[in-house]
């Protein structure tokens, strides 16, 4: 007898001994696996050319986990998949690439197998603000918005959007002029504007800001203008390539540094700690789990391996280096972790009881960074358990199907009565479902994480199909 699925098959061999004058009748029985080798890969989000993007993916044999396995990406990038089956390579873009979409191929050489994803390359953008119209606190100030890609050229018809909602269309030389109010010393000091992004250009919220009482002399067209003069001396530093924009320094976070660059009449003692602190840049964290495969939740067998994953961006998504992180898992106490080159931090963590935990990421922040923080629910559970968990579900979805009470109804019958019925069932899976049901219920051998993952596809095939 085999039970079917798309990469695994698995095979029961019975053996039998009919006896003799010595020996008594006896039989035995064991399950063969036979699985094809793949690799899986996450999708890529967009990334800007120059810059550098994690892939991450597994490797599995059927629908297990293939550890130390060889495998390669383009001619230099090698490495072997972990204890989990899981790897993660950085790839970089090299700014002289076209933009557009092309495929980025994983292979496992000694297996023969390779997996592609598609990359979409987009160029980075950067926005400069410089004066028009200057005035006072309180008053109306025009200022012109610049908007350019990664080869310094303009960007015309792109939509910008402030802080307060209006917008603003560029022109053919990727300029819009806009308005905001000086603000007074009871003001925010803090404003910005965003680009959406469109199919060759990627996002970016650029954080700018104007200091609530200016000092006696102080210039504004200088001091505007010192940013430009910053961002343009780096993108020339990248030749043209990708621009690592910093936001507009003289304002919000950088304002001591930008200032006295700006002028010598503003010294570091003008603006108070809670000022540079109000206007910090936001940052994202992406928690996530390393799992076998992207299609199954997020459980975990008990005392298996659950690799937690955090990855920390800053306010134009790129990749936070040196970030200080606290985990917890649990009521356990906060582990302490740094992000490394790709932003990212790694935790390990298991249990030997089943339950229902929360695994929370927080970053403190400081001067240069808000506050951010994100948890995710996951489960720890016995595999039979959960099998006879989900079976249960199921007979609930065939009551309220069928319209049959189904209350003495053994688990064939329940199969008979939905394949005799009008009700359109993946008849396959519903026999995987009931023979990893009886498996789970009325053996004794160990019920492993393969007998329930293949009884959770086949029960996702059929109750949410």
């Amino acid at each position: 007898m085999a039970a079917e699925s798309a990469h695994e098959s698995h095979f029961t061999v019975e053996a039998y001994f009919t006896g003799n004058d010595h020996l008594a009748p006896a039989a035995a029985s064991g399950e063969v696996a036979v699985g094809v080798p793949r690799i899986l890969l996450e999708p890529l989000q967009p990334v800007a050319r120059g810059d550098s993007v994690t892939l991450r993916g597994a490797v599995l044999l059927g629908n297990r986990p293939m550890p130390g396995v060889e495998l390669t990406m383009g001619e230099q990038d090698t490495l072997q998949s972990d204890p989990t089956g899981a790897f993660a390579i950085r790839h970089h873009v090299s700014g002289d690439v076209p933009l557009g979409t092309s495929d980025v191929t994983v292979t496992a050489p000694n297996l023969e197998v390779s997996a592609s994803v598609p990359l979409v390359v987009k160029s980075a953008v950067s926005i400069i603000v410089t004066p028009v119209e200057v005035a006072p606190p309180g008053e109306i100030a025009l200022l012109k918005a610049t908007l350019r890609n990664d080869r310094w050229a303009p960007i015309p018809q792109a939509t910008l959007r402030s802080g307060d909602g209006m917008e603003v269309v560029t022109d053919d030389l990727g300029d819009a002029l806009l308005e905001l109010t000086v603000p007074n010393e009871e003001d925010s000091t803090g404003f910005f504007l965003t680009f959406g992004g469109d199919d060759q250009h990627m996002p970016l919220t650029y954080h700018f800001g104007v200091p609530p009482v200016p000092p006696a002399g102080f210039n504004w067209l200088l001091w505007l203008c010192a940013a430009s003069v910053v961002t343009a001396l780096a993108i020339t530093a990248y030749a043209g390539r990708k621009v690592r924009h910093v936001p507009l320094p003289a304002l919000s976070r950088r304002r001591r540094v930008t200032a006295a660059t700006a002028t010598s009449t503003l010294d570091a003692e003008t603006y108070t700690q809670e000022e540079l602190i109000e206007h910090r840049p936001q940052v994202a964290l992406q928690l996530s789990f390393i799992k076998a495969a992207a299609d199954l939740p997020d459980v975990w067998g008990v005392g298996e391996d659950v690799i937690i994953t955090v990855m920390v961006l800053d306010g134009e998504g790129q990749a936070l280096v040196g970030a200080e992180l606290t985990v917890t898992v649990a009521d356990e106490e906060p582990v302490a972790l740094v992000s490394d080159d790709d932003g990212t931090c790694t935790l390990h963590w298991s249990s030997s009881e089943p339950g229902e935990h929360t695994v929370s990421a927080a970053f403190a922040g400081g001067e240069d960074h808000l506050h951010a923080s994100e948890f995710r629910n996951f489960r720890i559970v016995d595999f039979r358990a959960e099998i006879v968990r989900l079976y249960n579900i199921f007979l609930d979805w065939a009551r309220a199907s069928t319209g049959s009470p189904l209350d003495r109804a053994t688990p064939r019958e329940v199969e008979l009565v939905l394949i005799s019925g009008s009700l359109a069932v993946a008849q396959k899976s519903l026999d995987e479902i009931i023979s990893r049901f009886e498996e789970a219920d009325y053996s004794e051998h160990p019920i492993a994480r393969r007998h329930y993952e293949a009884m959770y596809r086949a029960w996702r095939a059929v109750v949410e199909a």
